[in-house]
């Protein structure tokens, strides 16, 4: 997912700069040391002034900067932060939400600055996902498409590559009447894509202004939002209308993210 975003926002390389702090609060918080503002300082080496960035982090309440003996400042967790980390640090995947909940308030702001276009594309597939494909309540209503990828024997839990090779087996190994195979046989399905409406998703850039020529070259030169399974299409045509079959990452992000909001907002209302 975080490749995705990088690739559709490539070729602006101040996307990279904004996500930054984060991930350097990240490491310092994963060994348990100071998040000095001076380090961050000494190894700024982007463009965009470091002073606008942080100071998104800091009206957010994502950071707070707080001056400790001697005249060290340090960077720490903000209200919001403290609170994500309140609610769900004792989770194995603590930092992936963090991060897909800081991303997103980063990539909402930005998507309005002018001088950050391509920010643009991301606030567009999230707002589409979010329409077309999560329920208010965050869970996700969106129609998969999956893959048979094996099959597996009922009788003795075998599995086989294909149809053939299992109904051989459950017909001369285990003997099984002729009508009773297809209930001795039970497929195993990976999850490849959601299907999302292609015409809504061209609509969603259209309102963000990004150019959708634009943007499914750089799908298509990157690999971005789609699923990545060779051997099914990127778009595929039903019923007359035209669906992309998109990674399954976007849609938990979206998901999450929603689930995220409806926690904290009971929590405040609590």
């Amino acid at each position: 997912m975080s490749l995705d975003i990088g690739n559709i926002v490539t070729y602006n390389p101040i996307s990279y700069a904004w996500l930054y702090p984060l991930f350097i609060w990240e490491f310092y918080k994963t060994i348990g040391q100071p998040f000095l503002l001076n380090v961050l300082e000494k190894g700024w080496k982007y463009k965009t002034p470091l002073e606008k960035i942080l100071q998104i982090y800091l009206e957010e309440e994502i950071f707070k900067i707080i001056e400790a003996e001697g005249g060290r400042k340090i960077i720490m967790e903000g209200n919001l932060l403290v609170e994500m980390l309140k609610k769900y640090g004792d989770r194995s995947d603590v930092f992936d939400i963090v991060c897909t909940w800081v991303t997103g308030l980063i990539v909402s702001r930005l998507h309005k600055e002018p001088d950050v276009p391509s920010f643009r594309a991301v606030r567009a597939i999230i707002n589409c996902i979010a329409e077309e494909l999560i329920s208010p309540d965050g869970s996700v209503k969106a129609e998969p498409l999956d893959k048979v990828v094996s099959y597996r024997c009922k009788v003795c839990g075998s599995r086989f590559p294909s149809r053939e090779d299992i109904r051989r087996h459950v017909t001369y190994t285990h003997l099984t009447p002729s009508d009773e195979i297809a209930a001795s046989i039970e497929e195993e399905k990976t999850l490849i894509g959601y299907f999302l409406d292609l015409e809504s998703l061209i609509k969603a850039l259209r309102k963000e202004n990004v150019d959708p020529e634009t943007f499914f070259t750089r799908i298509h030169k990157f690999r971005a939002l789609v699923h990545d399974d060779e051997d099914v299409p990127w778009i595929v045509e039903r019923n007359g209308r035209r669906y992309l079959i998109i990674d399954p990452s976007w849609v938990r992000l979206v998901s999450r993210t929603r689930e995220y909001e409806r926690e904290l907002m009971r929590g405040r209302e609590r």
